[in-house]
């Protein structure tokens, strides 16, 4: 798993998703990759909940992304890149395989008598 950090590019706001929180994500750009997590933070290290602001709610964007750029935002991405994956499918594999196997031994120990005896 790998994480990233950056500012926050205010280019980016039109494809901006705000939660039933408050709170604002913008939509990472990491091809094939799996996105775990993708959060807007605070300098102080939270998430970012849009609060009620004149500029966001009655002005125009300019005036909304001009006080979202003064807050000195950040996006923070968590993701499995794409070239991870067929290594993830392979543990995955291995780890139903075991169990598979485990399984079968308990049902032949059961069938060859293990706890009736």
């Amino acid at each position: 798993m790998r994480s990233v950090s950056g500012p926050l590019r205010l280019e980016a706001l039109d494809a901006a998703v705000m939660n039933d929180k408050g709170e604002l994500t913008l939509p990472a750009n990491i091809p094939g990759a799996w996105i775990v997590a993708d959060q807007t933070i605070t300098p102080s290290g939270r998430v970012f909940v849009l609060p009620v602001v004149m500029q966001c709610q009655n002005g125009t964007h300019e005036e909304c992304w001009n006080w979202l750029a003064r807050q000195h935002l950040r996006q923070e991405v968590t993701y499995q890149p794409a070239g991870r994956y067929w290594d993830m499918q392979a543990h995955e594999c291995a780890i139903y395989l075991a169990l598979a196997l485990d399984l079968s031994g308990v049902c032949v120990w059961r069938v060859r008598g293990g706890l009736l005896h």
